[in-house]
């Protein structure tokens, strides 16, 4: 286990440097955060800043207090990398110094913490996170909820001690999330009217004991970087070694933003649906969403009642049940979406995604294989089928079509029907023969093509079909409809 930890923030700008100063690390000081943190590690803070913050934080009480307990490092950038005030170019230049030193971590076989500079740390958050790396975890997931800068600040004060450390209790930062809960969390609540096109979570509120929420998406908070691999997106590259900080008795933070920002994520009426969902989820895909999308984050102002517990991740779960099969399909489009010769199973692709046969997806939640077939050979089939099927709520002809080219699992060469069957029941036999591979004597095309969540893609020659006559399941009268 790594003995390094370091701790990240990159700041510039006015408002930013001055709420880290204030508010960020004065919270990081209480004795179950970096305190607690440092006794079992040895700690680096790493400030990546422009000049003229530089200045303003080597001046400030918060930096001496810092010092003495953690070993600092403030960073300036030759290149005059904090010039724009842009959203675009914000998030650009800081995930491009994140990126810079997570492979710096890297080489140094240490923990990364990625600790943004508007983020308030409930007292033992980071003790915490101590003990999930001590018991050999390799990735910590946390969620900061936004509250709203202009109301949420002035109730800080109360939480400062003389010696210049914030000592907030977990329960009491979530009171402060139910108070001065920001719209661009509030508006991702079950049913909401004005749902953010950046559908990175999903809330259901439990009164005024607190809330449960399930994560789309989210930056990884820490890694171990002696042991796991990063994307591009800041989300670790494999599932294993998760740990999630969802209980928040035992983490907590808050991300102080204010009231206006980003008010064009959710000004226009949009409303919360699984399609919603589907997309961002598709376009932002990662191995670890798989694992994030299916955890209860619980965050508690008092104690919860079981049956609220559950009833509040049932009505989560059965979203995103509806969201799951929606994002199948649309990995499958995304994958072939610039190849040419499959312009009509990308009409049928995106019908189904649009309409009721969404619900059923790829048919099946497992790992699964599509054979997919090319424009020659769905031409071919009866006019009246292929109309049916790019009808975007006809959801039996959708059925019939992947159930015979869809199979859990992936094929194999042995001859177990348990193991190789479509999901109509037609047997999978997957047969090689000098580089050549062919299901059921239909020649495939090349290999099969790997899709997040272990789905594969294996196109079939060109012209071939596996729908056919006579049918092995359901009704199949527009199949003979000439």
């Amino acid at each position: 286990m790594p003995k390094q930890v370091n701790i990240v923030t990159v700041v510039w700008g006015a408002w930013h440097t001055d709420t880290f100063l204030s508010a960020c690390l004065p919270s990081l000081f209480a004795e179950g955060n970096l305190p607690a943190l440092a006794h079992q590690f040895d700690c680096c803070y790493r400030i990546i800043t422009s000049g003229e913050s530089a200045a303003a934080i080597r001046a400030s009480r918060a930096f001496a207090l810092l010092e003495k307990i953690v070993t600092v490092e403030l960073i300036v950038p030759a290149n005059d990398v904090f010039n724009s005030d842009t959203l675009d170019d914000a998030i650009r230049v800081q995930n491009e110094i994140w990126q810079a030193q997570i492979e710096r971590c890297r080489s140094e076989g240490a923990i990364i913490i990625l600790m943004g500079p508007d983020v308030v740390t409930a007292d033992g958050s980071l003790r915490h996170l101590a003990q999930l790396f001590g018991a050999g975890k390799q990735v910590v997931y946390a969620k900061a909820v936004r509250v709203v800068d202009e109301t949420a600040r002035p109730c800080l004060s109360s939480s400062f001690g003389v010696d210049g450390v914030m000592r907030i209790h977990p329960r009491q930062l979530v009171r402060m999330i139910i108070e001065h809960l920001h719209p661009l969390t509030a508006f991702h609540m079950l049913g909401s009217g004005r749902f953010s096109f950046h559908s990175e979570l999903l809330i259901r509120p439990i009164g005024r004991q607190g809330f449960v929420m399930r994560l789309v998406l989210s930056d990884g908070f820490a890694f171990d970087m002696s042991r796991v691999s990063v994307h591009r997106s800041v989300m670790a590259e494999s599932a294993a070694g998760i740990a999630i900080a969802c209980d928040s008795d035992e983490f907590t933070q808050v991300s102080l933003s204010p009231l206006c920002k980003d008010a064009d994520w959710y000004l226009l009426p949009n409303p919360t649906t699984p399609a919603t969902v589907a997309r961002f989820w598709a376009q932002h895909d990662n191995p670890s969403a798989d694992t994030l999308i299916d955890v209860d984050f619980v965050f508690r102002a008092s104690d919860i009642g079981e049956a609220d517990l559950r009833q509040a991740s049932r009505e989560l779960a059965s979203f995103v049940d509806e969201v799951r099969p929606r994002r199948d399909i649309l990995r499958v489009w995304r994958t072939i979406a610039e190849e040419s010769g499959y312009s009509v199973v990308r009409h049928a692709l995106a019908a189904a995604f649009f309409g009721t046969a969404a619900e059923i997806g790829m048919g099946c939640r497992q790992p699964f294989t599509f054979f997919l077939p090319d424009d020659e050979a769905m031409q071919r089939l009866p006019p009246a089928f292929l109309d049916a099927l790019m009808n975007s709520n006809d959801r039996e002809a959708w059925k019939m079509f992947i159930s015979d080219h869809v199979m859990e699992g992936a094929p194999s060469s042995e001859p177990s029907p348990a193991t190789n069957a479509t999901l109509s029941g037609r047997l999978v036999r997957l047969r090689r023969d000098n580089g050549a591979s062919s299901v059921n004597g239909v020649p495939l095309s090349g290999e099969p093509r790997a899709l997040l969540g272990g789905n594969l893609i294996w196109p079939l020659a060109s012209g071939q079909i596996l729908l056919s006559a006579p049918p092995l399941h359901g009704d199949r009268r527009l199949l003979a409809q000439a």
